[in-house]
């Protein structure tokens, strides 16, 4: 049972990685890989810094028109 589980699910994934082969999915991942590293450290660079950015300005004239 244990050796027939990798050809499973190696099996299964087989479609998954066919797409791999296209070069635009290839710079899909590469671009999705840079952008969730960077917004993780982007991210935790605001909330170690106690940065707000937008999030002040933008919602000050929101909130004082529904008020």
């Amino acid at each position: 049972m244990t050796v027939l589980f990798p050809a499973l699910l190696l099996s299964a994934l087989a479609p998954a990685l066919e797409l791999f082969h296209y070069p635009f999915m290839q710079r899909a991942l590469i671009g999705g890989v840079i952008t969730g590293l960077t917004g993780g450290l982007l991210g935790s660079f605001t909330v170690i810094r106690q940065l707000s950015f937008l999030a002040m300005p933008s919602a000050t004239p929101r909130c004082s028109a529904l008020a």
